[in-house]
């Protein structure tokens, strides 16, 4: 019962972790993309920008190494199938498609809290309106209609404000250091044994006595006294000096220190075997490099700019200032040590912030000279005000720092931890103020096109625009095939190839198809091997497929499955493999679908490098590595086409068993009986082959098959029952065995002393024997 309990409260657990995960996911799903089509030399060319997070990312990535597990371990049972001709083959090639692929930093990765972004932003605007000219006013992007540019120079502005904001606070607590070292030491040394005494509580005690003078009654009298008792206790403590030595220098400049500092504090214990903190413990060095010639314009004609948020200037800014987050939090985890001062998180939240100005500056005369003008003053007036405010907040955190003696942080450490949280809420403000315009562009799409968009709502639209694009005869059709033998037989299955996407209902992928027959290697057979010695060689109809795999956000393209179904009383033999050359297919997995089997089988697709990326892979290594690595991808391209092999069953049979072509369509059970004495008992064919004369009728040739197969089922049969009556021998002579008694010879009482010829009497004694219960 308490397992049960036990059980149950996990299941609990785990449901409530799921709905917790969904909730999660519903807040970071994806948003949509931003598509842009335009035709050039007749192909279409995609550029998209989308919305991704890292945690969809990796739960995808999850699942499919999961479920690749599972069908790895399912794929181990499959058995290898030899065949002897092919009237059928399907060729399946996986080619490169839309790839977009743009890395994102991981300080990028964090959501943007709108609620909490949008006040942040109301409050900037009112207190920048108070900065500004009268003729100058702020506006919100989403509360005034604007032009897709304005966003790039919210984007520039927001991008100059938050680095000249980062150099005037690296400024001010590190000086003009190009590469800051910082390091620490701290120590705890003993300084000397105290006695101090520690009073307690004061206890007053009233004591009443009562005195009789004579002895007659009501002569008493009653007297009290009250008296005062306090504890004094006498405490040994043990006093340590505290000290933290830091120093930071420019290593640049030859390792020309920038400041070197000592705090110090009293801390006592009451033992002296024991330090309150380690005697001596150094700290790893922090260094961090200042970078002061980052863009501050963006080049809106690159090829990776995608938005105002998603090009390379953003980027590389971005990827700065997750370095400086970085050393900002090594840094307080050093100074603090774990402790906060309420003066620094109170004047940081006074202390205006430009780099969370997002935000439009116009003239009440719009011009283009006029707009220019009203974002230098704006970018002025900004950060004016943010020097204003540090210099009157620092003040008040030295002073509040000098009264506080509790904490190891004097009024230097104290400024320099101010300008660390500040440095921290700079790096935030203007990830939140870049993503505030992805996110606003996300909504504006969303508006525009009524809905929120999609993978599948993206390849619902590739499907309308190749149809738009294509003539019918070249259109990508569905890889969804029937199995048959001629174009007027009923269809002994089907096999599909479906793509594993978020819809409910999995679809199959729409291919390129060619008929190669005729192409390849001029129609001559195929072959493929099933041994170290056996070579099959088949013929038949050979089909071409080329796939366009999109894929969104870098990620890998969408796992793909092959679904291979068998009607009732049909089956056929699917052979998995790659193409090596014009007449070779290597057969790697083989399974025989028959009698309304349904098999799915995974396709996991492993793109490889592009030429681009490949040469810029090899470009910096050695000749003979160069040489390895081209030889190695030459024979990758070599045999990365896919193929899939389809042998029919029933043509098969009649041809190796010399039967007429449709012999076998209504021959159910003879068909049954043939295929299971080929794939049980591997009886060869030519034990069942007709052998009579060839101008026999196509009954007297099916009698005859009839009769050897009935001829070696006989054989079968009589082996088995033979088997049969040879086990329940075996069986019974071990039961018995087991039961039999135990026979002793014993000399006769009866027999006289010297009688030879006498024998002895066979006493009989039954023992039992134990047996296991």
């Amino acid at each position: 019962m308490r397992r049960r309990r036990t059980s149950v409260a996990r299941a609990r657990y785990r449901g409530e972790e799921r709905d917790s995960i969904l909730d999660r996911w519903d807040e970071k799903r994806m948003a949509g993309w931003l598509l842009l089509y335009r035709r050039a030399a007749g192909m279409l060319f995609v550029d998209f920008g989308g919305w991704l997070f890292e945690r969809e990312s990796t739960r995808r990535k999850e699942g499919r190494r999961q479920k690749g597990r599972i069908h790895e371990r399912q794929g181990r049972k499959w058995s290898q199938w030899s065949g002897h001709i092919i009237v059928r083959s399907f060729v399946l090639s996986f080619c490169g498609g839309f790839d977009f692929d743009f890395a994102c930093s991981d300080l990028m990765m964090v959501p943007l809290e709108e609620s909490s972004f949008t006040e942040k932003l109301k409050a900037a605007v009112r207190r920048a309106s108070s900065l500004l000219e009268e003729s100058i006013r702020p506006v919100r992007l989403e509360e005034e209609s604007h032009a897709y540019e304005d966003k790039f120079e919210v984007a520039e502005a927001v991008t100059c404000v938050a680095l000249e904001t980062v150099d005037f606070l690296l400024g001010r607590g590190f000086g003009t250091g190009s590469l800051v070292t910082f390091t620490a030491v701290e120590t705890c040394d003993f300084s000397e044994e105290r006695e101090r005494e520690t009073k307690g509580p004061k206890v007053t005690e009233k004591i009443t006595e009562s005195k009789q003078r004579s002895f007659l009654p009501g002569t008493s009298t009653k007297s009290s006294s009250e008296t005062t008792y306090q504890v004094t206790t006498k405490v040994t403590e043990y006093a340590w000096k505290h000290e933290l030595s830091y120093t930071a220098k420019d290593d640049d400049d030859g390792g020309e220190p920038l400041f070197e500092r000592k705090a110090s504090r009293e801390v006592f214990s009451k033992v002296k075997d024991h330090a309150p903190f380690p005697k001596r413990k150094e700290h790893p060095a922090v260094r961090f490099a200042v970078k002061r010639d980052l863009p501050r314009k963006i080049d809106r004609g690159a090829a990776s700019c995608k938005t105002p948020r998603r090009n390379a200037e953003v980027e590389r800014v971005l990827a700065y200032f997750s370095d400086l987050a970085a050393f900002v939090d090594a840094l307080r985890n050093i100074l603090a040590k774990g402790h906060t001062l309420a003066a620094v998180e109170g004047s940081v939240e006074v202390v205006f912030s430009p780099a969370a100005c997002c935000f439009l500056t116009k003239m009440n005369t719009e011009s283009e000279s006029e707009s220019s003008a009203a974002v230098r003053l704006f970018e002025e007036a900004s950060l004016a005000e943010m020097r204003r405010t540090f210099d009157e907040q620092a003040g008040v955190v030295r002073r509040s720092s000098s009264e506080d003696t509790s904490h190891l942080l004097g009024p230097d450490e104290a400024e320099l931890l101010f300008c660390l949280a500040l440095l921290e809420k700079t790096v935030h403000d203007y990830r939140d103020s870049v993503s505030y315009l992805e996110s606003l562009l996300r909504h504006q799409l969303d508006a525009a096109i009524g809905k929120e968009l999609t993978a599948d709502a993206f390849d619902d639209y590739a499907l309308y625009h190749d149809r738009l694009l294509f003539r019918a005869d070249f259109r990508p059709a569905p890889f969804s095939y029937a199995v048959r033998r001629d174009a007027t037989s009923f269809p002994d299955g089907t096999v599909a190839i479906v793509s594993k996407g978020t819809k409910k209902k999995k679809d199959p992928i729409r291919t390129f198809a060619r008929d190669a027959t005729a192409a390849t290697a001029l129609g001559a057979p195929f072959k493929f091997a099933i041994g170290a010695a056996t070579v099959v060689t088949f013929d038949g109809p050979r089909y071409a497929h080329a796939y366009v795999a999109r894929t969104f956000g870098g990620r890998t393209p969408e796992p793909l499955e092959l679904v291979a179904k068998a009607r009732p009383f049909s089956g056929y033999v699917l052979l998995l493999g790659k193409v090596a050359a014009k007449d070779e297919f290597v057969a790697e997995r083989a399974v025989v679908v028959q009698s309304s089997d349904e098999v799915v089988v995974p396709l996991l697709l492993d793109p490889l490098p592009t030429p681009k990326e490949f040469a810029d892979a090899i470009e910096s290594l050695s000749p003979e590595q160069r040489d390895f690595c081209e030889a190695f991808r030459r024979m990758q391209l070599a045999s990365s086409l896919f193929g899939v092999v389809l042998v029919q069953l029933k043509p098969a049979i009649e041809k190796v068993l010399n039967l007429p072509r449709g012999a076998l369509v209504k021959e159910i059970a003879l068909t049954d009986h043939l295929m299971e004495l080929f794939i049980d008992y591997q009886i060869p064919t030519d034990i069942l082959a007709y052998d009579g004369p060839a101008d026999a009728d196509a009954t007297a040739k099916i009698q005859k098959v009839k009769a050897h197969v009935g001829a070696v089922r006989d054989i079968i049969d009589a082996a088995r029952d033979d088997d049969l009556r040879k086990t329940k021998q075996a069986s019974l002579h071990r039961k018995l065995k087991a039961d039999v008694p135990v026979m002793e010879e014993r000399p006769s009482l009866a027999s006289s002393d010297g009688d030879d010829d006498d024998d002895g009497l066979l006493v009989m004694e039954n023992y039992s024997h134990p047996r296991a219960p």
